[in-house]
């Protein structure tokens, strides 16, 4: 259900900034199934429900502690990686039908999550942006990862969608930092209030879009907006969508 914004241009913009994961791309088959896969492959038997509840744990917990510390929003290659090690480490910790060596696991999942095969564009994705450049309006992606991205948007096929692309290892800052909002807009010589940055994260990219001034919209997928945020989605101070299907009606109204 599209949930309009109080104020939002009823001006096309010059660019539209996606955010990636979760916003363009989906990880394929699962998340949970990943991890299985590649747990059974170095003898480990344990469940994609296992994994998926305890990662959701890990990640919050990993969010928490990021909300707090402005300097983790500096980022670079070598802090992703060890991001990520770190994520799996205390997810391996608590799994206790892990029993391969978190260094060997770890490895495994990194160069399995570097692959395009292991993403899908959601279906609603490729007539979207078809339909954005077709209104002669530019397509950018600011995301928080790592260099692997730039392979998996190439395998994918987002990338010949793609005007602009800005990574946050390969900026040195993370979302919700102003600097990589800054970066995307000078990229397209564009001022924030002529630009719309849609993501999936009430935090990283509706709070850092807005901080400088830039319009947002919510993708809010599977409705846990209010779990996340404690506001119900009448109450958010941007457009919440729960498929990018609605979005051409709030970027081209009439």
């Amino acid at each position: 259900m599209m949930i309009p914004q109080r104020n939002f241009s009823n001006q096309a913009p010059g660019t539209v900034f996606f955010d990636a994961g979760n916003t363009l791309l989906d990880v394929y088959p699962t998340v949970g199934e990943v991890y299985e896969q590649v747990s059974r492959r170095l003898g480990c038997r344990v469940p994609a429900e296992v994994f998926e509840v305890d990662l959701a744990v890990v990640w919050q917990e990993h969010q928490t502690q990021r909300q707090s510390r402005l300097e983790d929003l500096l980022t670079s290659e070598e802090k992703e990686y060890e991001m990520w090690r770190s994520l799996a480490y205390a997810l391996h910790d608590r799994i206790e039908g892990l029993t391969c060596s978190r260094h060997e696991w770890f490895e495994s999942l990194h160069r399995e999550f570097g692959t395009p095969e292991r993403f899908r564009m959601f279906p609603e994705v490729p007539t979207l942006l078809e339909e954005i450049r077709g209104k002669g309006v530019r397509i950018g992606l600011i995301s928080n990862w790592d260099s692997r991205l730039e392979g998996i948007l190439d395998g994918t096929g987002l990338s010949e969608f793609l005007d602009t692309v800005v990574i946050s290892s390969l900026v040195g800052y993370s979302k919700p930092h102003r600097r990589i909002f800054e970066i995307a807009l000078e990229k397209q010589d564009l001022t924030a209030e002529e630009a719309v940055h849609v993501g999936d994260s009430y935090r990283d990219d509706i709070e850092g879009a807005k901080g400088v001034g830039m319009p947002a919209v919510l993708v809010d997928r599977k409705d846990g907006i209010t779990a996340l945020t404690g506001k119900s989605p009448s109450k958010l101070d941007c457009p919440r969508i729960e498929s990018l299907s609605e979005l051409s009606g709030l970027l081209f109204p009439g």
